[in-house]
């Protein structure tokens, strides 16, 4: 039979081994935290693949950071087409960013804005921003039922939940409750970093050691926006089977009359913000697959530029959309590496040759 003290000593043990266990858990989780806030901050690399919409939750990528900042946004699209690091190249005096998120459109992107100023301040707002336009992003017309960003900010935010009530969206200040329970959501999903940035730890030090593979492509898939890049492109079959189903249908039959006021208005409103903030705007429509470009019903795509250009009035605007030939595709929608540099050269030497003229 187990005396007491033994049964006492027992239990002290294992409280001990649990509370050293719970505090060597806490202190890994914070020295992760560390690596991964060095590894996004100070060494650029991107930590949110799988979930870029939770990007915006993140202090560290905003608070100060906006001035000599080119913010690029946009959907899907958007990400793969533009490349942060080569802008550089033709604009030595801006620092790019991507901040575009798939299954997304314009209101996605004056959410986005209004958060980044509410919660962190102007001085998070970027110097000029880049917003790549689709027809799918313009029409607003998704796969998904829900913006990720309004749901992710909904969830995880400590500060704001988005009010739509089919109307504008709205930034609706969270109570102390709600702000706690999202504390903890998004503490919880900041863990999905820690393993891309100890990935990034491994290619800082072989950089360190051998400067030449800084460069290197295949080193930074898992760390740049690109989902696409590095895959093997789609076959035509495949692309046009993915462009006669689901949501594309609804797209190339888009009556653009019906949503003209809410184009107009959506527009009108980033064109507004950025000018009252001195945000240098530049509007590029993206390049499509000829096969996208085959199946608009006859007049759509004319409209959809018609009222862009009328609501852009005098913002800087570049069409990209026969830029590019089917080659220079990884999917229906996508770029390939390779097009994404045409893209994005393109892109900055417009913006190179504006900001020449406007000095």
């Amino acid at each position: 039979m187990t005396s007491f003290t033994e049964r006492f000593s027992r239990s002290i043990l294992i409280i001990a081994a649990t509370g050293y266990t719970l505090v060597a858990g806490l202190l890994s989780c914070l020295a992760l935290e560390r690596l991964a806030r060095w590894v996004e901050v100070y060494q650029g690399d991107y930590l949110w693949r799988e979930q870029e919409y939770m990007q915006i939750l993140v202090p560290d990528l905003y608070v100060g950071k906006g001035p000599g900042r080119l913010l690029l946004c946009g959907s899907s699209e958007a990400r793969e087409a533009f490349l942060p690091d080569r802008f550089g190249r033709h604009l030595p005096s801006l620092r790019a960013y991507q901040n575009s998120s798939a299954h997304s459109g314009l209101p996605d992107l004056l959410v986005m804005l209004r958060y980044k100023e509410r919660v962190y301040g102007t001085q998070a707002l970027p110097e000029a921003m880049v917003v790549g336009i689709t027809t799918r992003y313009i029409s607003n017309i998704q796969s998904i039922p829900m913006s990720l960003l309004f749901d992710g900010i909904n969830r995880f935010s400590p500060h704001f939940r988005i009010k739509t009530n089919g109307g504008q969206p709205e930034l609706i200040r969270k109570t102390f409750a709600e702000s706690l329970v999202s504390r903890a959501r998004l503490t919880r999903m900041l863990t999905f970093r820690y393993r891309p940035a100890l990935y990034g730890l491994m290619r800082a030090l072989l950089v360190s050691l051998r400067p030449e593979l800084a460069h290197d492509f295949h080193l930074r898939i898992g760390l740049t926006p690109s989902r696409f890049h590095h895959r093997t492109p789609w076959k035509p079959e495949e692309r046009r089977t993915y462009l006669e189903e689901g949501n594309w249908r609804s797209v190339h039959g888009w009556d653009v009359a019906r949503d003209r006021d809410r184009i107009h208005r959506d527009l009108a409103e980033l064109v507004d913000f950025a000018a009252r903030r001195g945000i240098a705007l530049y509007v590029v429509n993206l390049p499509e697959l000829s096969g996208n470009r085959a199946l608009y019903q006859t007049g759509v795509y004319e409209a959809y530029l018609r009222e862009v250009d009328k609501a852009l009035s005098r913002t800087p605007f570049l069409d990209l959309r026969g830029f590019l030939p089917d080659e220079n595709f990884y999917d229906a929608t996508h770029l390939t590496l390779a097009g994404s540099v045409k893209v994005t050269d393109r892109v900055a030497q417009f913006i190179a040759a504006d900001r020449a003229e406007a000095r």
